[in-house]
């Protein structure tokens, strides 16, 4: 082995060739004292065996003992360290094999040195690449990106653009929850490798830690550029990645900082891209937003209503408002539903479509959610038992509790302490539940729909909706989004759309609800489509439990020019 690992290039041949003349000369010409030659000999073996290992000290004992026996013997007469005749021969042997013996001792001993000094360089290397690298994604650290930035920006006397992305993974932590943490590890490990294909190679891409990357950008022409990068990266994840053989929906949020117009320091520009990623995760799907100055207002907007969303329930700030739906023709009511209302006394009155996704990404929503259901539950139960009419409670399920272990559990601990009749209630979800990992979210869906509650899909045809929905998942509602219903006098590709979507649910046998309906010209539109249930303003907007109460007693009575015409209920 240690053979192998010596090596003598053909120039260290000459270095030896002169080892071995230098000594023969000096002898032959009485240069040196004959008790010291041996010196001569043995000293460039040992210098030539240190230096190129075993090999190195090998030949130069080999050659030089084997020419000194050859030139010493070969004289009659001559005096070596003092010896005579006779006797010299033996001797002679003797220190030439301790010459040969000494040579090659020194050799292994350099070998054993060098591939000890080799070992110590390859850890040393391995050690910083351990520094600088992430173990997991193969991607340079926060370090090195930091290290890199901080380089960039200090050896830039005359600042050329230079960008830095920041990007999260959406709701990454419901994968590790979901389909557990090797999953979440492979996940991160394709996103890694995806970023990296999506930039050139003089870019860094690096991994912050969790499920954050950051990727730095250097000689920026322009703005544009960067955009066209940022939409790059967005497309490379528009396909689901394969982890496990699951199918996986990745959702990127982009923050995007510019140096030097956002920011001088290293501080500044990482505070900004981070608050700019931030906001950006408020909205659905993969999205990239720019640093701007209205953002620190805004990201202060979200913090303050993420730290009092966690006393509110503990201060009863939530109140539920009921919005009935309704058979246009009959104008009778055969459902509610369940609409959540936020007064805080800080930020005054808040909206769902502000606080829920705030809620969602904070993992209050599952607190929230049962409180929800419990009160709806139990205001549905009072009015039935002051003998209303038994009709249908819609509550609204986030993909988050959905997917929660313990959901099923919770909804028939509800279900039990409030004596609510389970074919009474339907649970609304919204169609990107499949972005949540559709298998969990089926079977719960199944197990629920088996318990005899009812399943109906919100907002339906403006998310992520896909016709296999209406194959795979138990449903048995389909509720039409405004934005159908709010165009479809004027459009007729909506109206289309609409037409089309209330055909395929009767041929299905699922129920249809127009939502957000609030004028005759809507109400009309739906009735001609033949749409079952009518939602919105036009007949009632939500309204207390006491108010609902009413309603359900004394019946709506709206004025629709509808009554009389030959239209399905």
């Amino acid at each position: 082995m240690l053979l192998k690992q010596s090596r003598v290039h053909w120039s260290h041949w000459i270095v030896i060739l002169i080892c071995l003349i230098i000594p023969l000369v000096t002898d032959h010409m009485q240069l040196v004292p004959g008790d010291l030659m041996w010196m001569l000999y043995i000293i460039p073996a040992i210098i030539l065996a240190y230096y190129y290992g075993l090999k190195g000290g090998f030949i130069t004992a080999f050659f030089s003992v084997s020419i000194q026996l050859t030139y010493k013997l070969s004289e009659r007469n001559f005096n070596f360290m003092g010896l005579k005749e006779g006797s010299d021969g033996v001797v002679l042997v003797t220190l030439s094999l301790g010459l040969f013996a000494t040579a090659i001792g020194m050799g292994i001993l350099a070998d054993r040195l060098k591939l000890k000094q080799n070992e110590l360089e390859v850890a040393l290397r391995t050690m910083k690449s351990m520094a600088y690298h992430d173990e997991l994604s193969s991607l340079p650290n926060r370090r090195k990106f930091i290290d890199k930035l901080s380089e960039l920006i200090n050896d830039n006397p005359y600042p050329r653009m230079i960008a830095i992305m920041f990007i999260d993974l959406d709701r990454f932590k419901m994968v590790n929850d979901t389909f557990g943490h090797a999953a979440g590890d492979l996940l991160i490990i394709e996103v890694a490798k995806q970023l990296a294909k999506c930039v050139s190679e003089e870019s860094l891409v690096a991994r912050m830690g969790g499920d954050e990357f950051t990727i730095l950008i250097d000689k920026v022409t322009s703005v544009d550029e960067v955009e066209e990068i940022a939409q790059t990266i967005i497309e490379c994840f528009e396909k689901p990645l394969n982890i496990q053989g699951r199918e996986i929906q990745v959702n990127l949020s982009i923050g995007i900082v510019l140096y030097p117009h956002n920011g001088l320091s290293m501080e500044v520009l990482l505070e900004h891209a981070d608050a700019a990623m931030y906001l950006d995760k408020q909205r659905e799907g993969s999205h990239y937003r720019f640093y701007s100055k209205e953002i620190d207002t805004r990201i202060f907007r979200k913090l303050e209503i993420k730290n009092q969303l966690e006393f509110a329930l503990g201060r009863d700030e939530f109140t539920l408002s009921y919005q009935p739906q309704v058979i246009a023709k009959t104008q009778q009511i055969v459902g509610v539903e369940a609409l959540i209302r936020w007064k805080n006394n800080k930020l005054g009155l808040i909206t769902p479509t502000e606080f829920i996704p705030i809620a969602e990404e904070a993992g209050i929503i599952i607190p929230i959610g049962e409180w929800v259901l419990e009160t709806a539950c139990r205001d549905a139960k009072t009015w039935f038992n002051k003998g209303l009419p038994q009709l249908r409670l819609s509550v609204n399920i986030s993909p988050i509790q959905l997917i929660h272990d313990q959901f099923e559990e919770m909804v028939n601990r509800v279900l039990k302490q409030t004596g609510f009749p389970p074919e009474n209630l339907e649970l609304e979800i919204t169609e990107n539940v499949g972005l949540y990992g559709l298998d969990k979210s089926l079977t719960t869906l199944q197990r629920l729909r088996a318990m005899g509650i009812g399943l109906a899909i919100d907002d339906f045809g403006t998310g992520y909706s896909s016709l296999s929905y209406l194959v795979d998942l138990p449903i048995d509602t389909i509720k039409i989004d405004r934005v159908f219903v709010q165009n479809l006098n004027t459009n007729s590709k909506l109206m289309t759309l609409a037409e089309a979507i209330i055909k395929i649910s009767k041929v299905m046998n699922f129920q249809t609800i127009g939502e957000g309906v609030e004028t005759l010209e809507e109400l009309k539109g739906l009735d001609t489509l033949e749409c079952d249930q009518i939602q919105g303003y036009f007949f009632s907007k939500p309204v207390s439990t006491e108010i609902m109460a009413e309603l359900l007693k004394n019946g709506i009575s709206v004025e629709t020019d509808l009554r009389n015409e030959d239209i399905g209920a």
